[in-house]
């Protein structure tokens, strides 16, 4: 393992201001219900907690998915290259 692939303090907080950021855009954004599309049953069973809870939550999830597999990508890539300079 690199000796590049450390979270310092600055980097910490840009990674969990994103992730938190991108966890309330996922659950009050514009788009919020888009993780719920026939995920969750219908008729009685989808309620008020399905429709305000539920939907969001997965919209989140979602949108902190993506960021994780971005942030994973830039920095192997970035480690891949740090790897190669040092050598």
């Amino acid at each position: 393992m690199s000796k590049f692939n450390k979270f310092e303090d600055l980097v910490a907080r840009m990674v969990t201001a994103v992730f938190v950021g991108g966890g309330l855009y996922g659950f009050f954004g514009p788009n919020r219900q888009m993780g719920c599309d026939g995920v969750i049953g219908v008729g009685r069973y989808y309620g008020w907690i399905h429709r305000n809870l539920l939907c969001p939550t997965f919209s989140a999830l979602i949108y902190m998915v993506a960021i994780a597999l971005w942030m994973a990508a830039i920095f192997g890539v970035l480690i891949f290259v740090k790897d190669k300079l040092e050598k």
